[in-house]
């Protein structure tokens, strides 16, 4: 579960995106799992920027990661 966000916008190709920044928050309590299809949800058109929704999303990819780490940590301690 997302617990906590910070999007600190830096160069931006439109005067939009800074704004998107403020809306990560709304992902705040979202299992990582279901970030995919929650910040499309949550997070329509200017909401989001393109940018922000792209690393957003990939956070969905966290618990394959953890798991994987995991197991490959037990494995090098047999």
């Amino acid at each position: 579960m997302l617990l906590a966000i910070n999007a600190e916008p830096h160069v931006l190709p439109y005067r939009e995106c800074p704004l998107a920044a403020a809306s990560a928050q709304h992902m705040v309590g979202t299992p990582l799992a279901d970030m995919r299809e929650e910040v499309l949800t949550r997070l329509p058109g200017v909401a989001g920027c393109t940018h922000l929704n792209d690393a957003l999303r990939a956070l969905a990819e966290v618990p394959a990661l953890t798991r994987h780490l995991i197991d490959a940590t037990r494995e090098g301690a047999a």
